[in-house]
């Protein structure tokens, strides 16, 4: 039993990659067809029927955890708005305050990762 899932796991899995490389290298692909959705479908379904029934092993944890990493990664660069949102809406952009007199204020701030801080001059209205 074990080395039938082995066997069509493999099977599946040279046939996603066959997909991935035939639209990479050459632009062909199925994208939005129902065979690419089922053939990705019923690898991750097997991935996860393997990982359960080899548990056991080590390769099967470091698969799990490959999976997951790749996951994580993949949704750490999402956070980038809402990091440059919590940076412009809170006191966590300011960098540096400083009162030039008793009309202007300087302050150099950095809302986003991606860019550097740069300096403003406001002027006080009371």
């Amino acid at each position: 039993m074990k080395s039938k899932i082995q066997i069509l796991y493999i099977v599946i899995t040279l046939l996603l990659g066959m997909d991935m490389l035939a639209y990479y290298l050459e632009k062909i692909s199925l994208i939005g067809y129902y065979s690419d959705v089922l053939l990705f479908w019923i690898w991750l379904g097997l991935t996860m029927t393997v990982i359960v029934i080899f548990w056991k092993k080590i390769l099967a944890k470091i698969m799990l955890s490959g999976l997951l990493l790749g996951l994580i990664c993949s949704i750490l660069p999402m956070m980038l708005p809402f990091y440059t949102l919590v940076l412009s809406m809170s006191s966590f952009g300011l960098r540096t305050t400083k009162d030039l007199n008793e009309n202007y204020r300087a302050q150099i701030v950095g809302y986003s990762v991606l860019s550097p801080p740069w300096l403003e001059i406001i002027e006080k209205k009371e």
